[in-house]
Order: structure tokens, then C-alpha cells, then sequence
């Protein structure tokens, strides 16, 4: 039997706006189906992009097809057209702020809406009558990750009755903007902040929260993509009584701990010859007795050999330049593989060894990602195996790397879809990997690249520490989670609201205290 005249003519009439609105609605439904299905991680990229492209492109196939192909009358279309200028004039006059969290979806600010930026004061520093105590101890975190780069935490209680307990936050205020990190030693905690056109490198007081010294320069990274963001994004060294801070710009400092004096400063990516990257500098400066290494990539144009740059950690005077590929967003770190000390580099071409005293690459383990993002920092395992993760694209493998006759090989022992971090980082607790696959949090099993289990609820990409046997989990969603590193089940503990923006910062645990940050606040929270 036939459709009535009238049927035929109203599908006809509005068949293009309902094929197009059913797109967004096909992918965001297939997006969801995805994640809880733990259907191929490798596709879920794919999956994303062409749901965020359909939610984008909907409304804009919408309009164009209103106005220029459908034939409504010429009243309807004006009135039409005044009430879209009358949504959008009354979305520029409510909607105060939009970010974008780690997937593209909307984080919605309204002109009511109050934000720690409200309350952000002028930096008050009082008198240095006495030089601050910046002396290290063994339970301070004064590197990306902590004292060992790994995201483990010495000093921690051997159990987890700890975890069950009350948390205290002991302060919380406003500060500028920025996905850095936070380092702790002594009496001071450094992080790096944008205020304005300039970047703000500030020692608060570690037990309180007050600024004690500063020290900003002009230079402000932005991001024209909406989840780009602005500002600095590396964590501050501290050692051996020298503060060391690179900005996303490439601006190098060396300051006096106590004092905030500045010592020496330099801009890497100048010296290097280098193009800055897509999201900026990120990775965090390494200090290793008198020299500091960083890496700001190359040109590719041009191609200059000095990918990698060592300084003498005291004068800023270049030592060695040398590498050939760009930059990733991991931080350089200090290993020794095969019995060899060696540079551990994580950049767009991949997981490669570098020579400490000339630079030379030693070996190589292929790793690309779209966009060279190469971002969560690789985990040594053993005496000659790595693990590493980026993208949910790419998922995570574990290498070995040996050396026969003076050549040097790398082997790919397990690779796994199932542990794609992205710019989040794992860490490595009794023979298992802990990290935040595409947000879930996910154990495997190190000697296999077995997944044990998957937790059933998102913490978005947040950051991931350990404590003796506990997870430190902070949430996208600026929470605090606590959970047992216990490979025979997932167990949350304990859960915390600290922040009500996105959180993506590396937070850091200096003696039993957790110190946290985004890019609109910064918390001090009592573990232990």
C-alpha cells in the first residue's frame, strides 16, 4: 500500500535535516557502544573524529540547506534568520567560557558562573628576611613525576589503611592558567603559571600556601584549537639548591631556590634552530649532576643536527647539540638499559637511547603517532625492557634493548590495544602496569602485555601516581580518587572534589602531602 500524499510530501519536505541530525546521533550512540563494548581500541580515534565532525558540520548542512535549498517563503526565512541572531546574541551575552576536556566535548561556562580567576590577586611577596630552607629530602618531589621519575612515591605507609581515612585539604586558591606540573623540595613548592602576556614562575610555601618569590618574563603560548589551551605545561626542577623551568615558548631559567634570583636563562628553541611544537614545549627539563638536558626538536626544513641540547647546569654554556628528528611531548630521562647510562627519549620518531656525553642516538624503536604526539613518559621495567604508550590508535608494547658485539638491537617482546594512555601516565607496581586507557583505568600484567582488568567507570584523562600499595588518581574532572594498586580486582576507595575545571596538571606527593593543580587552581591535600 502506498504512503498518503500528505506523508510522502512531509518526508520529501524535511528529509535532509533528519538524515543529517541522525549522523551526530549514530556516532555519539556508536562512540558510547564502543567504549563500554571494549570493541578495537585502535578504531575508537577514527570513531571520535567522525563523531565530533558530524556534531560540527550538522548544524552548519542545516542552515545552508534552510536558506538556500529548501523552498520555504521568504517570511520564514526572516524570521527564521532573526531567531538564530537572537540565539546567538543571547549565547555571546550568557555564555562566558567554553573548554574542550580530552574528547571534544563541551565544558560550558555561563556569565553566572563563577571562576577562581574571579579571586586571582596580584602575586603579594613579602621580604625574604631569612632565605628559604630548599634543601631536597628524601620524601620531597622535586622532579616531573617525583624523586625518580616514575610516578612512585618514597616515604609512602607500607599499607593502605591510610586510604580509608578522612582527607584533609589543608588550602586551595587561584592561580594563572597552564598545564604545569608542580615540584617540591624543602620549604617551597615551584610551578609555572600564565598571567596575562606573561609566563610567572612562583615558589609558594609548601606548608601554607604562600608565595614567597617570583619571577615572570613576557612570553605567552596559545593554542588557537579549543583544546589547546595556553600557557606553560613542564614541571619545574629543583636540585641542588637551583630552580630549573622551561617555558612553552622555549625559555630556559636557572634561579636560586631560596631567592628566585635568576642565575641564567636561555631560549632552546633559538639555540637549537628549532620550530616550537603544536602544543608547545611539554617536556619537563632533566638535571643530572652538572648538566641539564633538554629537548626542543629540529626544523625540518632545515634540519640543524641539534635536536637534543645538554647544558653545564650552572653557566647556561652549551656543551652538546645533536639529533635529528622533532620533538615529542615526553620529558627526557636518565636510565641505565643493558648495563649502559644512558638518555631515554620518547620524541615523534619514537623510543630511542641517547649517548650522555655526546648525544650520538644508540638505538631506535620506531613509535609514530598522528601529529607527533608521543606524550605519556615510557616505564623501564627491568634491566633492558621499557614499556611505552601514546594514543589509543597505537595502545602500548614492551621492548628489550641489548647490545651484542657492540651493536645495539631492540626487540618488541608484547604489544597491547588495550593500554593507550595518551598524555596521561602509568606507573609499574609488582609486576603490573597501572595507567588510564582512553580514561579507564586498566592493569596488565608486565611480563605478558595481559589485560587483567578495566574499571567500568572513566576518570578522563588525569594523572596517576602511586603510594606505597594506592593508586593517587586525579580526575579530568579535577577530583581526587583513591584505589588499590591489586591486580586481582579493581577497588576504588576513597573519592574527593577539588576542583571543578578541567585537570590535566601532574600533580605531586611530598611528605604525605598531595599537591594539585589545573589551570585555574592549586590544592594542598593531607594523605598521610
Amino acid at each position: 500500500m502506498s504512503k498518503p500524499p500528505e506523508t510522502r510530501s512531509w518526508w520529501k519536505r524535511w528529509r535532509v535535516p533528519i538524515i543529517v541530525l541522525l549522523f551526530p546521533v549514530f556516532f555519539i550512540i556508536l562512540e558510547l557502544l564502543w567504549e563500554q563494548n571494549d570493541w578495537n581500541p585502535g578504531m575508537l580515534m577514527p570513531v571520535n573524529m567522525a563523531m565530533t565532525i558530524s556534531v560540527m558540520l550538522a548544524p552548519v548542512i542545516i542552515i545552508v540547506w534552510f536558506f538556500l535549498i529548501a523552498r520555504f517563503s521568504r517570511l520564514t526565512r526572516i524570521l527564521v534568520l532573526l531567531l538564530l541572531l537572537l540565539f546567538a546574541g543571547a549565547a555571546f551575552a550568557l555564555v562566558r567560557l567554553i573548554e574542550f576536556d580530552g574528547k571534544m566535548r563541551p565544558i560550558v561556562y555561563f556569565r553566572w558562573d563563577e571562576l577562581p580567576q574571579d579571586h586571582l590577586l596580584a602575586l603579594q611577596v613579602g621580604p625574604l628576611e631569612v632565605p628559604l630552607d630548599a634543601s631536597v629530602g628524601s620524601e620531597d618531589s622535586p622532579y616531573f613525576r617525583g624523586m625518580y621519575h616514575d610516578g612512585t612515591t618514597p616515604g609512602s605507609p607500607e599499607n593502605s589503611d591510610w586510604a580509608r581515612q578522612e582527607l584533609q585539604k589543608l588550602w586551595q586558591f587561584p592561580l594563572g592558567g597552564g598545564h604545569a606540573g608542580i615540584s617540591v623540595g624543602g620549604m617551597i613548592a615551584v610551578t609555572i603559571e600564565q598571567r596575562d602576556e606573561y609566563e610567572v614562575i612562583v615558589a609558594y610555601d609548601s606548608m601554607n600556601g604562600k608565595a614567597r618569590w617570583v619571577h615572570q618574563y613576557q612570553s605567552k603560548f596559545h593554542h588557537s584549537e579549543p583544546m589547546g589551551g595556553d600557557g606553560p605545561r613542564t614541571t619545574p626542577v629543583i636540585y641542588q639548591g637551583m630552580v630549573y623551568v622551561l617555558g612553552a615558548q622555549g625559555h630556559l631559567h636557572c634561579l636560586q631556590a631560596n631567592t628566585g634570583k635568576v642565575m641564567w636563562s636561555t631560549n632552546i628553541l633559538v639555540d637549537a634552530g628549532a620550530r616550537n611544537l603544536e602544543w608547545g614545549m611539554s617536556g619537563s627539563p632533566l638535571v643530572l649532576q652538572d648538566r641539564i638536558y633538554v629537548n626542543p626538536g629540529i626544523d625540518p626544513e632545515k634540519n640543524t643536527d641539534r635536536a637534543v641540547i645538554c647544558y653545564d647546569r650552572l653557566t647556561g654554556k652549551q656543551i652538546w647539540a645533536r639529533g635529528n628528528d622533532g620533538a615529542g611531548y615526553a620529558s627526557l630521562m636518565y636510565v641505565k638499559l643493558a648495563g649502559v647510562d644512558q638518555l631515554l627519549q620518547f620524541d615523534a620518531a619514537g623510543l630511542k637511547g641517547i649517548d650522555l656525553n655526546d648525544g650520538k642516538q644508540l638505538w631506535l624503536y620506531p613509535w609514530r603517532t598522528s601529529f607527533d604526539m608521543n606524550c605519556a613518559q615510557p616505564i623501564v621495567t627491568g634491566e633492558d625492557t621499557v614499556f611505552l604508550s601514546s594514543e589509543v590508535s597505537n595502545g602500548g608494547a614492551l621492548v628489550k634493548v641489548s647490545q651484542e658485539g657492540g651493536q645495539w638491537k631492540v626487540n618488541e617482546l608484547w604489544k597491547t590495544k588495550y593500554m593507550g594512555i595518551k598524555f596521561t601516565n602509568a606507573v609499574l607496581h609488582e609486576g603490573y602496569i597501572y595507567g588510564l586507557s582512553n580514561g579507564y583505568l586498566t592493569c596488565i600484567n608486565v611480563k605478558t602485555g595481559e589485560r587483567i582488568w578495566k574499571a567500568r567507570q572513566s576518570y578522563g584523562n588525569g594523572q596517576v601516581l602511586i603510594a606505597g600499595s594506592v593508586l593517587v588518581i586525579t580526575t579530568e574532572q579535577g577530583q581526587l580518587a583513591l584505589a588499590e594498586a591489586n591486580p586481582g580486582q579493581f577497588n576504588e576507595l576513597k573519592r574527593l572534589p577539588v576542583f571543578s575545571g578541567r585537570t590535566w596538571n601532574v600533580p605531586a606527593i611530598a611528605r604525605g602531602r598531595l599537591y594539585m593543580r589545573n589551570h585555574q587552581e592549586m590544592a594542598c591535600i593531607k594523605l598521610w
